[in-house]
């Protein structure tokens, strides 16, 4: 014996599973948390080499201080750093500016055209 099934159950059948399919609920589950980002320092006081030695150290300061960077890198970061600040203490903007250039590209920072 075959059994027929009325085309309009067919119908109901199909509405049914198709609503229910398009459903949005709470089931779906919270949305994702955005991570807290830490917002970009204002630059640094200061023109040439001094600006620039300024504007990078709070860089890596706030790299430091949320953990993008650890202490011994930081520490590393901060010694190389230390003869491009006596450069520019010394008049010798170009030479600072060079070394700096070289520190920001030895630890994977980017030079900022402006």
């Amino acid at each position: 014996m075959i059994v027929r099934i009325a085309p309009i159950a067919l119908v109901i059948a199909a509405a049914a599973l198709s609503s229910a399919c398009t459903r949005t609920t709470a089931e779906t589950g919270p949305a994702p948390a955005m991570a807290a980002v830490a917002p970009a320092p204002a630059p640094a006081g200061g023109s040439g080499c001094s600006g620039a030695l300024a504007n990078f150290q709070r860089v890596i300061d706030s790299d430091r201080d949320t953990g993008n960077v650890n202490q011994s890198v930081y520490k590393r970061m901060t010694s190389d750093l230390a003869p491009a600040k006596t450069a520019c203490a010394s008049g010798r903007d170009a030479d600072s500016l060079r070394q700096l250039s070289g520190v920001k590209s030895k630890y994977g920072y980017p030079e900022q055209r402006g």
